[in-house]
């Protein structure tokens, strides 16, 4: 695939390799028990970029990890705190990486997306 900008070429390879250049090293956690013994846990080495409780005792927190923490690491801190639902990687969509790659070029703020 290539991305192009007002015919230029911005980067190109494969949809897999351009996404994993993208990537930003975060985590969606989906988890059941306290958001506070949640974050705690998070307290070196992580950063809670966002927060979602979908009712009393069930979250769904994004994650992003820091200082070369990895995602054994994640678990290790999380898994005495709360009980792990789930967990995957936050991957960005291939329009998110235009608007990145776009603005990154250009220094402008509104930039189309590759649906307009």
């Amino acid at each position: 695939i290539a991305l192009i900008n007002k015919s230029e070429v911005l980067l190109s390879g494969s949809v897999k390799d351009i996404k994993k250049k993208f990537a930003k090293n975060t985590f969606e956690v989906e988890f059941n028990g306290n958001m506070i013994a949640f974050a705690n846990a998070l307290w070196a080495g992580f950063e809670l970029v966002e927060k979602h409780m979908i009712d009393n005792n069930h979250h769904k927190c994004t994650v992003k990890l820091l200082n070369n923490n990895t995602v054994n690491n994640l678990l290790q801190a999380l898994i005495p705190a709360v009980e792990i639902k789930g967990l995957h990687e936050v991957v960005p969509t291939m329009n998110e990486i235009f608007i990145e790659t776009v603005q990154g070029a250009t220094g402008n703020t509104k930039i189309p997306s590759l649906t307009e």
